[in-house]
């Protein structure tokens, strides 16, 4: 799936779609790929059942990745490895449409999704169309990564506390 992030983000775990919620029958391949430089960005994962956790909804597995940055810029979201008992939940093939959360404006999905019939992770170069909740197979966790400013905020705030404690002793 095509996404655009809008501001920083910062990836927390990747993820697959889980079809009947019980596990994968082998690994699912998961990264994010760069549209531009089509190179993978930040960490792919190896997604296995035992090796991951349900979500809240018990529609995908997630796997906890070293945290990564992905700054402003374009990016597809891959997964790889799906099979006939392991379905990768696009619309039409096994899934419901996805509820699409852009972290309040911090991604934005474009509608367009890519494929390849290989079963490696690689940049899938074959597009195809939306709309952007059609497709489910990878997913990714994140939060906004904190502007510089936010740092000497808190470092002014929490140097203003000691002050404070200081004179009061």
């Amino acid at each position: 799936m095509d996404f655009n992030v809008n501001s920083a983000i910062r990836v927390t775990q990747l993820g697959a779609y889980d079809s009947g919620a019980n596990g994968f029958a082998g690994p699912v391949q998961v990264g994010i790929f760069s549209r531009t430089s089509q190179s993978l960005v930040g960490l792919s994962a190896s997604l296995t059942t035992a090796n991951t956790t349900t979500s809240g909804d018990g529609l995908n597995r997630y796997f906890d990745v070293t945290d990564f940055d992905l700054g402003p810029g374009q990016y597809s979201i891959v997964a790889v490895g799906f099979d006939s008992f392991d379905l990768n939940g696009n619309t039409g093939f096994g899934g419901v449409p996805p509820t699409i959360d852009t972290g309040g404006g911090l991604i934005s999905f474009v509608g367009l999704s890519r494929y390849t019939f290989n079963t490696s992770l690689v940049f899938p170069t074959i597009v195809d169309g939306g709309p952007a909740n059609r497709y489910d197979a990878g997913t990714f966790q994140f939060v906004a990564v904190p502007e510089p400013g936010t740092f000497a905020l808190v470092g002014l705030a929490l140097s203003a506390i000691g002050l404070a404690r200081r004179r009061r002793d």
